[in-house]
């Protein structure tokens, strides 16, 4: 998706205003009244992936009318059930925490307004991709229309789905070996440069990972184990 250098916002003002404007109340008191404020604020970001379209307004629903999601049913077999003398889960080998099957991933690629093609670009590869739609775009649409990162691309990868042992992600992620990242070497990477065009560089100062929790993890072992093509780690409580 292709973005546009969207206004200059100075959130430092904006939260001074708001905390001059309500003395005496709480911090949390203050977020809900902010909360409350957005619903006039017009959205910016990048307007040409349809991302954040301009002249809309957000629209917060209220938690009535919110859908809720039920949570994904807990993985209950032999490996799961797995405790240490103090009731820890024990981590499985590495043949018991998946099955074969067609597993199923999303990607999703940021591409700036200000990439240049056929130029090799520096990109960073987010792992539980999803996560991160709603904010990493805008984020690097002001950082690079700021001139403080360069044109970035960015790799949003989902897992294979589910969680910790016995799980298609904990494989992926909590696998303590380079496998992930010959991974998206060799099939993520190709397929990315040959479905948007754009071009990826090789130096490996040129590449990042980042992820959170197990994903955060995952991004460190991508670089510990293959240096030679990432140098560059962003860990948000690695586990």
């Amino acid at each position: 998706m292709r973005g546009r250098p969207p206004e200059a916002i100075d959130f430092e003002a904006a939260t001074d205003v708001f905390i001059s404007a309500f003395p005496g109340a709480t911090l949390a008191e203050v977020y809900e009244r902010a909360l409350g404020a957005a619903t006039n604020i017009p959205m910016t970001g990048s307007h040409d992936s349809g991302w954040f379209p301009r002249n809309q307004r957000c629209r917060r629903k209220s938690s009535a009318a919110s859908k809720r999601r039920a949570r994904p049913p807990a993985v209950d077999n032999p490996v799961t059930r797995r405790r240490d003398a103090f009731g820890n889960r024990l981590a499985a080998p590495a043949h018991e925490q998946s099955v074969p099957a067609s597993y199923i991933r999303t990607v999703w690629v940021y591409v700036p307004a200000q990439y240049v093609p056929g130029t090799p670009a520096p990109f960073i590869v987010v792992q539980d991709g999803h996560g991160f739609l709603n904010h990493l775009p805008r984020v690097l649409d002001n950082l690079i229309a700021a001139g403080r990162t360069p044109t970035l691309i960015a790799i949003l990868v989902d897992s294979g789905g589910g969680d910790a042992q016995g799980s298609q992600r904990g494989l992926e992620y909590d696998t303590v070996s380079g496998g992930y990242a010959e991974f998206i070497e060799t099939e993520v990477l190709p397929r990315v440069m040959r479905e948007t065009g754009v071009t990826l560089t090789r130096d490996p100062d040129g590449r990042a990972a980042m992820g959170v929790s197990s994903g955060a993890a995952c991004a460190f072992t991508m670089a510990w184990f293959r240096p030679d093509l990432y140098r560059r780690v962003l860990s948000y409580s690695g586990t």
